[in-house]
C-alpha cells in the first residue's frame, strides 16, 4: 500500500500546503494507516481512505496553527502595553563570559529564562506558550536559574558582577 498510495497521499497533500508540510502529512497518514491497517479498505478505495485521512491531519494542522495564532495575538495584546512602557535597560549579556554562560544551559533552560527575562512574559504566559501548567513551569524555570547561576560562578561572575553590570548600562538589579 505504501510503495502504490504514497504518491498520491503526497501529491494530495501538496497541492494544499508547503511541500515540507505535505512530506510530513503523508508520513503522518502512512503511520495511522499503519496503525489501522484493519480499517483500510482493499484495493482502490484504499487511496479515498488515505486521503480522507489526509484531509483531517490538514484540518486538525489549521485548527492547531489558528489556535497557536490567537494565543499568540492575545499574549501580544496584553503585553503590548508593558513592553511599550518599558525602559531600554542595556543588557548585561554583553560580557562574553556571561553568553557562555548562557550557551551551556540546555536548551530547555534557555527557553524558560529568555521567555521570562527577554520575552518579559509572566510566568503563567510562558506556560500557555509552552503548553504545560504554570507550576510546570514555575520549576522548570527555577531549575534553570539554578543552572544558570552556576554557569555564571563557573565562568567566575558573580551577582554582584553582574548587578554593577546593570547598573552601568542604565538598569536596576
Amino acid at each position: 500500500m505504501f510503495h502504490a498510495q504514497y504518491r498520491a497521499v503526497l501529491a494530495f497533500a501538496a497541492r494544499r500546503i508547503d511541500a515540507a508540510t505535505a512530506e510530513d502529512v503523508a508520513s503522518e497518514v502512512m503511520s495511522v494507516a499503519w496503525r489501522r491497517l484493519d480499517d483500510v479498505p482493499a484495493g482502490p478505495d484504499a487511496r479515498w481512505w488515505l486521503f480522507a485521512c489526509t484531509h483531517r491531519l490538514l484540518a486538525n494542522r489549521i485548527r492547531s496553527a489558528q489556535r497557536q495564532h490567537a494565543l499568540v495575538t492575545k499574549i501580544r495584546t496584553m503585553r503590548s502595553d508593558r513592553i511599550a512602557d518599558a525602559p531600554d535597560l542595556g543588557s548585561p549579556f554583553d560580557d562574553d563570559r556571561v553568553q557562555a554562560a548562557i550557551d551551556a544551559l540546555k536548551p530547555e533552560d534557555r527557553e524558560a529564562l529568555t521567555l521570562v527575562a527577554a520575552d518579559c512574559l509572566t510566568h503563567r504566559e510562558a506556560a500557555l506558550i509552552l503548553d504545560i501548567r504554570e507550576n510546570t513551569f514555575t520549576v522548570r524555570f527555577q531549575r534553570a536559574r539554578r543552572r544558570f547561576r552556576e554557569e555564571l560562578h563557573k565562568q567566575g561572575i558573580t551577582s554582584a558582577t553582574l548587578e554593577t553590570t546593570a547598573h552601568a548600562n542604565g538598569g536596576a538589579s
